[in-house]
């Protein structure tokens, strides 16, 4: 199934190509969404504030394209949008939980099924795993074999999510 179709499939009213949010952002644009969820940063967060409708906000949770925001506060005053900052660093551990948790409910597996494969990895690949943060399966300081189930879209790095 390509992107567009799945994206489609899951609820998406419209694609667009990530080229018309990679040049350089007006202030104000022609009013879009009422949010969305960037995780490229730079022009493309820029882009995303300037087309949002007023009241509406977005969610920042990457940098791939870089750390600047080459905007102005135009949409921020004039518009009243929100620029939210979304952090999985320094997150406690029960709030990822319930994330976790809310992903594992909400999300449909069939649907997610079809965007995953799995790969092996193994601690003598070199990575190993921090004993003093042990994950929720934990085999501190033991060889071990596990299966992840992994993302990777066809495309670049690009993700961000608009509604």
């Amino acid at each position: 199934m390509s992107e567009t179709g799945y994206l489609k499939d899951i609820g998406a009213a419209e694609v667009i190509d990530r080229n018309e949010l990679s040049g350089p952002a007006k202030p104000l644009a022609k009013e879009r969404w009422a949010g969305g969820v960037d995780s490229v940063g730079s022009t493309t967060l820029a882009n995303l504030l300037s087309m949002t409708k007023y009241g509406g906000a977005i969610a920042a949770c990457g940098l791939a394209a870089g750390m600047d925001l080459p905007s102005s506060v135009a949409p921020f005053i004039l518009r009243g949008v929100c620029l939210l900052g979304i952090d999985s660093v320094m997150c406690p551990l029960p709030q990822r939980e319930l994330a976790w948790s809310r992903l594992a409910s909400d999300l449909d597996r069939a649907k997610l099924s079809e965007i995953t494969h799995e790969i092996a990895w193994a601690r003598s690949s070199g990575r190993q795993q921090n004993p003093r943060r042990p994950g929720p399966r934990s085999n501190r300081g033991k060889n071990f074999l596990t299966v992840f189930r992994l993302y990777q879209p066809t495309c670049s790095n690009v993700a961000t999510f608009v509604w």
